[in-house]
């Protein structure tokens, strides 16, 4: 058969074998051919040379292509990654086929052991929905009855549970996190849009599902590089109109007007990483979708989630300790019940750090504004509308001041010997708030127990006016009222509670309205206050009882004697009692 001249090599005149068609490329595989070894050697030599002229790679480009596993570099073929990573992986696998027949006799007993509970596991994930079969590789049973997660590292207790944690976010993010691990040095790019839905590992950005494997992360990666490369996923990054980050701006924005909460959190949401919405606060990432109302209900969904509220709430503290410039003495903040509790005002504040700001300047002028009102004489109020107890002493009501807390809009009241009214400076109502206290029944150091033991006791309550029996019966012979019956206001159909401003209406039966009454005074609330307003009136220093007593006039004294010489009866004089009164030492 004659052949054309554009058929015969123009060296040697031999055909050309035509592949696929292509002359010239199969006239330059012809030529190879011509190439003697000395030319090979030589063409290699010179290839040598000009490699070793180029710069040497800094370990930063060098620890691109190192495993992280085995500290070997990956040797990236043609600028692919995904077939050299593929490649690479396939040294682990064998390594871990090798490393798990070294001792047969071992893994035979082993398998022996786990065979029973291996039926189990698999006959529960067969019965699982497909979406968590995939998850089955983490799951592992131990001697007991219960199970363990290998990639989480906890206990998951019986095996009914396992379906819980395995749609748990702790638990699909710590399978990205053991991926991120076992990727080559800064290559975590490359799974910046994978996440799980519907507990399969997918492409947030194509919605197609990623195969993956428990048993081998490594084959999993080369999965997802796999899928990386695909024409679809490289045109979705590129041809996506939201990937600019102005449109990314105007849609965060738009949505932020359309929903409270988003533009609560707007602030929280990075959009320079589109497709997909970054949160800074917990590093996730939040699904893009072209119908507006699904990004809205996928914001919803993350800004609602237990994950972003346990990451929130400290972020939101540490910014406030950064940045609020008030005395940190006066509050403590802390997190209770998935909100920011203030443990000193005994109330939650919004997750905000403006609003704790807020929230502790209001407070701290509070605080100094009862303080110093708590400290000067205001006008004088009559006895019966002001007086906290109906119980108290005739005396007591008639030096009577009442000033207003604006902490707890509450009055509280103290009283004033009138004697000698210009020897009383502004320190006197903390003083003889002492005494009201005492009188009360309120429990002071033991100090000034022990002192005033046989001096002064406490005032016999009278029984007021249309109290039932049974109800004044039941407020002072139960031991747990004896504490906080001064701050409870008895009247004839209701119980008030004077310092938390809370009305208990009298039950006909007892025993619901004393546990009623108990719940209330031993709530937090009612304790808070309690201790607040014993706060703001201790005694500055312990001299100040003394020099109460000294200021404390005859007709005082004796008023006092009058008050409590029913329970003194004959044991003390009044002499004695004047001069015991005058001694007052702390």
């Amino acid at each position: 058969m004659n052949r054309t001249p554009s058929e015969v090599c123009p060296q040697c005149g031999k055909p050309v074998e035509i592949l696929n068609g292509d002359f010239n490329f199969s006239l330059e595989l012809h030529q190879q051919s011509h190439k003697s070894l000395e030319t090979v050697a030589r063409d290699l030599d010179t290839k040598l040379r000009a490699a070793l002229l180029q710069p040497e790679i800094k370990n930063t480009q060098m620890k691109k292509s190192m495993c992280p596993e085995c500290d070997e570099f990956v040797d990236i073929l043609n600028g692919d990654l995904t077939l050299s990573f593929q490649l690479h992986a396939q040294k682990h696998k064998k390594d871990f086929v090798e490393s798990g027949v070294k001792n047969k006799s071992s893994i035979s007993s082993f398998k022996n052991n786990q065979s029973k509970q291996t039926s189990i596991l698999d006959a529960y994930f067969k019965a699982l929905s497909p979406n968590l079969q995939g998850h089955k590789g983490f799951i592992c049973k131990d001697e007991g009855h219960e199970v363990n997660c290998i990639v989480c590292k906890v206990k998951i207790g019986p095996i009914f549970r396992i379906s819980d944690h395995l749609k748990t976010r702790v638990h699909e993010d710590q399978i990205i996190m053991c991926l991120k691990e076992k990727l080559p040095d800064n290559s975590n790019q490359a799974i910046e849009f994978i996440t799980f839905h519907e507990s399969m590992l997918s492409c947030n950005l194509c919605r197609r599902e990623i195969i993956l494997n428990p048993n081998n992360p490594h084959e999993t990666i080369v999965n997802i590089f796999s899928h990386n490369a695909t024409t679809e996923h490289r045109e979705k990054i590129s041809t996506n109109k939201i990937c600019s980050p102005e449109n990314a701006f105007i849609l965060v924005k738009a949505c932020a007007l359309m929903n409270p909460l988003i533009h609560k959190n707007k602030h929280l949401i990075k959009y320079n990483t589109v497709p997909q919405f970054w949160c800074k606060v917990c590093s996730k990432y939040i699904s893009y979708n072209q119908d507006k109302s699904q990004i809205i209900k996928n914001f919803e969904i993350h800004l609602k989630s237990t994950g972003h509220k346990k990451y929130l709430l400290p972020s939101v503290l540490k910014s406030f300790e950064e940045l609020h410039t008030v005395q940190k003495s006066q509050h403590r903040f802390a997190v209770k019940k998935g909100n920011i509790f203030c443990t000193v005002c005994n109330c939650f504040v919004e997750v905000n750090v403006e609003k704790l700001i807020l929230h502790t300047t209001k407070k701290a002028l509070s605080l100094s504004t009862v303080l110093v009102e708590s400290r000067s004489p205001t006008s004088v109020s009559s006895g019966t509308e002001k007086a906290q107890n109906n119980f108290l002493p005739a005396w007591h009501k008639k030096n009577q001041f009442t000033f207003c807390s604006q902490e707890n809009g509450t009055e509280t009241s103290s009283a004033i010997p009138q004697a000698n009214p210009c020897a009383f400076n502004k320190e006197i109502p903390m003083k003889n708030n002492v005494m009201q206290k005492y009188l009360d029944g309120d429990v002071l150091s033991k100090e000034l127990q022990h002192n005033c033991t046989g001096i002064i006791k406490r005032a016999r309550p009278r029984r007021g006016k249309g109290l039932k029996p049974s109800l004044f019966k039941l407020l002072n012979s139960d031991e747990n009222f004896s504490s906080d019956k001064p701050f409870l206001k008895m009247t004839e159909k209701q119980i008030i509670c004077t310092i938390c401003d809370c009305v208990f209406e009298v039950s006909i039966n007892e025993s619901s309205l004393r546990a009623n009454l108990m719940s209330h005074l031993m709530g937090q609330k009612h304790k808070t206050t309690k201790s607040l307003l014993k706060k703001s009136h201790m005694l500055k220093s312990k001299q100040d009882l003394h020099c109460f007593s000294q200021e404390l006039s005859d007709t005082t004294i004796r008023e006092m004697f009058q008050t409590f010489s029913d329970s003194i009866g004959n044991e003390m004089k009044y002499s004695v009692f004047y001069r015991e009164m005058k001694q007052i030492r702390i």
